[in-house]
């Protein structure tokens, strides 16, 4: 396959509103810290984008409040702390499972970002493109 081709997608005819799958598999790109790639399966459900966009902006009000440390002062540790629990949670909301052999929690989701920096934010910016913009796999 040349680099500008498109991959080949199969159409299918979309006959009612109600013709919509319940869950659908995403892959994503996981950076690992020496510059390699692996890739991560989650499985979704197909939430419409208008009940995507609530759970994102409750998540983002419940970072901004989290984020607020009780002496006030910023803290890498808080933050990164905080961030990534919020995170994986918010993940869990719209994934049912993954490829993995563990166990699909919040709390392995944080092991996998503590292990791997940026795959939750690689997992919500897929999740995103695919709920908010329709592209899976790009």
């Amino acid at each position: 396959m040349t680099k500008n081709a498109q991959k080949t997608v199969a159409l299918t005819s979309l006959k009612s509103l109600g013709g919509a799958v319940p869950e659908f598999n995403m892959t994503v790109k996981v950076s690992r810290p020496d510059g390699t790639f692996t890739e991560v399966t989650l499985k979704l459900k197909a939430l419409r984008k208008s009940e995507w966009a609530k759970l994102r902006d409750e998540h983002i009000a419940s970072v901004r409040e989290a984020g607020k440390a009780a002496d006030g002062e910023f803290t890498f540790a808080h933050q990164v702390g905080i961030g990534g629990q919020e995170a994986a949670e918010l993940v869990c909301k719209v994934a049912t499972g993954w490829d993995l052999d563990d166990d699909f929690t919040p709390d392995n989701l944080v092991e996998l970002e503590d292990i791997m920096p940026s795959t939750l934010g690689a997992m919500l910016s897929n999740i995103d493109a695919a709920l908010f913009q329709g592209r899976v796999g790009n």
